[in-house]
C-alpha cells in the first residue's frame, strides 16, 4: 500500500494535494466475473453504444472492444453505483478523444475493472463524486492533461487504484492528481513525467 502526500510525487507520477492523505476506508475491485457473465458478455459496436449498455446496468461483465474516440464525442458520465468489468483484462480499450470517462454525482460509486484508457488530450478520466471509486487491473497509457493525464481527483473524492498500469503518461502536474484521498496498491507507474516538479 502506498499513500501519497503532494511534496514526494511529482516525479513517481501521482500527487496527492493534501498532506498526510488517509487510505480510502472500505476501497475493494468488483468479484471477478463468472463463467456465466463472461460467456453472456455485452458487445459494445460504438460510443452510443457502450453508453447504453452502462447506463442500463448496475454491474456489466464487456466483451473486449476497441472504440477510437474523435475530440468531438463527449465522455461517458456516471452519476450512479456501477461496477464495470472487461471479460478479457486490458482489452476493453477507449482510445483517443479528450476526456473518456466522467463520475459525477455524489450517489456514484464505479468500479472499473480490466480496462484499458488510451491517448486521451485531457485527462482520460475525471472524478468529481465525493464516494469511493475504484480502478483494478486497469492500464493508463499515453494520456495527457493539466492535472492528472490518467485521473484527476476533485476535493472530496476518494481513488483506490490496485493493480493497475500507468505508462507513458504526460501532464504538468501528475498522472494521477487528486485533492481527495488516494490508495495505490500493487500498481506500475513507467515512462511517466510531468512538466513541473515540487520542490522538496
Amino acid at each position: 500500500m502506498h499513500l501519497f502526500p503532494y511534496r514526494s510525487l511529482a516525479v513517481a507520477g501521482l500527487i496527492a494535494m493534501a498532506c498526510g492523505v488517509s487510505p480510502v476506508s472500505s476501497a475493494a475491485c468488483p468479484n471477478i466475473p463468472t463463467s456465466l457473465e463472461i460467456s453472456n458478455c455485452a458487445k459494445p459496436q460504438n460510443w452510443s453504444d457502450l453508453n447504453n449498455i452502462v447506463a442500463s446496468n448496475s454491474r456489466v461483465v464487456l466483451c473486449p472492444f476497441t472504440i477510437i474516440l474523435t475530440n468531438d464525442e463527449r465522455p461517458l458520465k456516471l452519476n450512479q453505483q456501477h461496477e464495470i468489468i472487461c471479460a478479457n483484462e486490458g482489452e476493453c480499450v477507449i482510445e483517443g478523444g479528450k476526456t473518456q470517462l466522467k463520475i459525477l454525482s455524489a450517489s456514484a460509486s464505479v468500479s472499473i475493472h480490466g480496462f484499458t484508457f488510451k491517448e486521451a488530450t485531457k485527462s482520460a478520466v475525471i472524478v468529481t463524486a465525493p464516494s469511493e471509486q475504484s480502478f483494478c487491473y486497469t492500464t493508463f497509457d499515453s494520456n495527457d492533461g493539466a492535472r492528472g493525464s490518467a485521473i484527476r481527483g476533485a476535493k472530496g473524492t476518494e481513488l483506490f487504484i490496485s493493480q493497475s498500469s500507468f505508462v507513458r503518461n504526460g501532464a504538468k502536474l501528475g498522472t494521477v492528481f487528486s485533492e481527495g484521498k488516494v490508495e495505490a496498491v500493487d500498481s506500475a507507474f513507467e515512462d511517466n513525467f510531468s512538466t513541473i516538479v515540487s520542490e522538496f
